[in-house]
């Protein structure tokens, strides 16, 4: 429940379109206490769950990879096919 919290209020300070001194030590403050949770939320629950890609996962990202191809050959030829 803490994570949650911990998003809304970070979330919160990050949309403020005006921020004084006090709220940025408060917004870089609450940055450091929402990444160490979220590593002790990665450590102690994702371990826990067999997670699979779905198959539209898997093909955009064999599609990304295709897509990226020419470009990576333009840079080693110097030229594009």
């Amino acid at each position: 429940m803490k994570l949650l919290y911990q998003t809304a209020e970070w979330h919160g300070f990050a949309k403020l379109r005006m921020h004084t001194d006090t709220t940025i030590n408060h917004l870089e403050m609450l940055t450091k206490e929402f990444g160490q949770l979220m590593r002790q939320f990665h450590g102690s629950t994702c371990s826990e769950f067999e997670t699979m890609e779905l198959p539209c996962e898997v093909a955009a990202h064999k599609w990304q990879h295709q897509r990226i191809q020419p470009s990576q050959k333009c840079i080693k030829w110097g030229r594009c096919r």
